[in-house]
């Protein structure tokens, strides 16, 4: 069975012909999320993967997961509701020390900052289908960082996702960046399961800390979705 993950940042109901660095049209999301569930797909978490995919139930035929990176309230503000109406499940990997906050990732490539979601706002989307998973402290590449300090952002965003919503089992690596000695960190600190941002599917799954995720964008059109999950029509 092959299972495609995506990944999204901010979802902004930008107008037509808009773009803003980082963010997806509400527009364009919804045509993704309504397009996948007129085809069938349905979502399964990542505690389902780290089960084995022997044990999804039968009348899932087209499993999907859907992720959020950095925890951006307009995940909550906007793509929150198509989830809920479209009973679709959900993770966001939050960075821990930008909760309530505004954050510059995306000011390189000329993108605004972003408000990130409050503790009191992620706990409450945590009661309505979204998970929420660990991103570092600080996002910093941990490929990058020197060791101690790499492993006190892997273990701190844990720390502190346990103490405000109380658990916290899923990493994404930020930038997608990741090596041997990085992985081990996150399997040492406990993380059930960790995505990267290699793209493709994730099928006979070899180790379950380097999942495949498509990165969506602001140019990902449903056609150019529709090709990354296989649909050549």
């Amino acid at each position: 069975m092959k299972v495609p993950i995506l990944t999204y940042h901010s979802v902004l109901p930008l107008k037509k012909g808009e773009s803003q660095r980082g963010s997806i049209s509400l527009d364009l999301f919804k045509q993704h999320m309504f397009w996948l569930k007129s085809k069938g797909y349905s979502t399964i978490t990542l505690n389902q993967i780290s089960e084995g995919l022997q044990h999804l139930p039968k009348e899932i035929k087209r499993p999907f997961i859907l992720t959020f990176d950095d925890g951006y309230q307009s995940v909550l503000d906007h793509a929150l509701p198509v989830l809920k109406e479209l009973n679709f499940q959900s993770i966001i990997f939050i960075v821990t020390d930008y909760v309530g906050k505004n954050s510059y990732f995306f000011e390189r490539q000329g993108g605004p900052p972003y408000l990130h979601a409050s503790w009191e706002e992620l706990n409450e989307a945590s009661t309505q289908g979204f998970s929420i998973g660990a991103h570092t402290h600080t996002h910093a590449d941990l490929t990058r960082t020197e060791s101690d300090i790499a492993q006190v952002e892997i273990k701190k965003s844990k720390d502190l996702i346990i103490n405000h919503l109380g658990n916290c089992d899923h990493f994404a690596y930020p930038y997608g960046c990741v090596n041997g000695e990085v992985k081990s960190w996150v399997e040492e600190i406990g993380f059930k399961t960790a995505v990267t941002t290699a793209s493709g599917m994730n099928t006979n799954i070899a180790s379950l800390h380097l999942l495949n995720r498509f990165t969506i964008g602001s140019k990902t059109t449903l056609r150019r979705l529709k090709r990354k999950l296989g649909h050549w029509f």
